[in-house]
Order: structure tokens, then sequence, then C-alpha cells
């Protein structure tokens, strides 16, 4: 995931130096930095807002597996208290039936 955040800026960035042509007495460097003067912005928000909603719903998506194992054993161990077939309700709970 982390590879992915930036890889549209890019895209971005190079259709914007495709479709910006080069000023007549404009080297190289200045052309660049005026494409990149243009896209930055875009390209720093969409950074940011990738960032941020990768490390929350990474953060989210570790809580919610250990809520879910959690809750996993705390119902296997109800169910050895009250003395139920524990492999059926293994296969119940690894197989979604």
């Amino acid at each position: 995931m982390v590879l992915a955040v930036g890889v549209d800026n890019i895209f971005i960035l190079v259709q914007t130096h495709q479709r910006e042509p080069r000023r007549p007495n404009e080297s190289h460097a200045e052309h660049i930095g005026r494409v990149v003067s243009q896209v930055g912005p875009s390209m720093l928000l969409t950074s940011l807002s990738e960032s941020c909603c990768f490390f929350l719903g990474n953060e989210f998506f570790y809580n919610f597996l250990l809520f879910s194992y959690l809750c996993t054993v705390a119902l296997l161990v109800f169910l050895k208290i009250v003395n139920v077939n524990i492999t059926v309700c293994r296969i119940w709970v690894l197989y979604g039936f």
C-alpha cells in the first residue's frame, strides 16, 4: 500500500508535462519547475489524504482483527464450558456457516 501512495501523482505530473509546451527561451529546469508549480498543490493534497486514509484504515483494520479474534476465542471458551462439540463450532467460525 505504501507504494501506491504517490503513484497517481506521477501520472498527473507526466500528463501535465506532456500537455504543457516548453516556452521558446525556457530551460528544461524552468519547464519542470513551472509544471511542478501547477500540479504541486494537487500532488500534496492527494499524498496527504491517501497517507491519512492509509494510516487510519490500517489502525482500524488491526483493531477489528483483534476484536474479531477475541470474540471468536470468547465464543469457543463459552461453548467449551457448556460442553458443545468444539470441532463443529470451529468449522462454523472458520467457514462462516
